[in-house]
């Protein structure tokens, strides 16, 4: 028997193999594209999560609503804020849990 003839088991393998790769490579690019640099100050009333650092160079979460730009780049210079993203954007659409 040829070896280059179809399989349908090899080729559903393929498949899912190819979909979890693609799923897996889509929650990456999802987790990058969210965030923005601090450098960027947050439009809207919407509220933010960001990370910032702290005196011992650890690494923190936190929650606030937006800024006007003055307080956007203190607030950014005085936590050391290096990247946020809109809440919503992280959320579940729809009120769904």
């Amino acid at each position: 028997m040829n070896a280059d003839k179809y399989n349908p088991c090899r080729s559903t393998l393929d498949k899912e193999e190819a979909c979890r790769a693609s799923f897996k490579d889509g929650v990456e690019w999802f987790k990058q594209a969210i965030w923005y640099d601090a450098s960027e100050k947050p439009q809207g009333s919407a509220a933010i999560l960001y990370l910032w650092h702290d005196e011992q160079g650890g690494m923190h979460v936190g929650i606030d609503s937006i800024f006007d730009d003055l307080e956007w780049k203190k607030f950014v210079e005085c936590n050391k804020i290096t990247k946020w993203c809109y809440i919503n954007n992280i959320l579940p659409k729809g009120g769904e849990e």
